[in-house]
């Protein structure tokens, strides 16, 4: 993540966060879980796009070699080469090894995006109860300690 968009990140957590403090001093539990909804939709949101963003970069750079050695490959005249037609066929195997690894890279990439969206609403209701319980705890041990 870069570094304006990680600080960014950090600046619009730390905003939610006074919110859900607020709220929760304030014992309004039904706003809270509207804001840990919210904050859990944003977190979502950035964490997707950084993993696609990171996806696409290595599986580009990846698809753009195995682009180049296909160039390479069908570029060269046969009979230049004589003695190293071996090279050749070892290239184009290799090419050919690399695109099925591109391409059951991209799909489990597919699936595992599928099978996260799946569970969305189920992992969004666990933050919830999980936030909202340390929030509780929080407050319980901040009157006992009379902050």
């Amino acid at each position: 993540m870069k570094r304006e968009r990680a600080e960014q990140f950090n600046r619009e957590v730390e905003a939610y966060r006074r919110v859900l403090l607020f709220l929760a001093k304030q014992r309004d539990w039904k706003s809270f879980q509207d804001w840990a909804k919210s904050l859990f939709d944003y977190v979502e949101s950035v964490e997707a796009g950084e993993r696609e963003r990171r996806f696409f970069g290595i599986f580009s750079s990846v698809l753009a070699a195995l682009a180049l050695t296909v160039v390479v490959v069908f570029g060269i005249e046969p009979a230049f080469l004589g003695d190293w037609m071996g090279l050749r066929n070892a290239l184009i195997m290799g090419a050919l090894g690399g695109s099925g690894f591109e391409l059951v890279f991209y799909y489990d990439f597919r699936v595992y995006v599928k099978v996260r969206m799946a569970h969305y609403q189920e992992r969004r209701i666990a933050f919830i109860r999980g936030l909202e319980g340390d929030f509780r705890e929080y407050l319980t041990i901040a009157e006992q300690q009379g902050v």
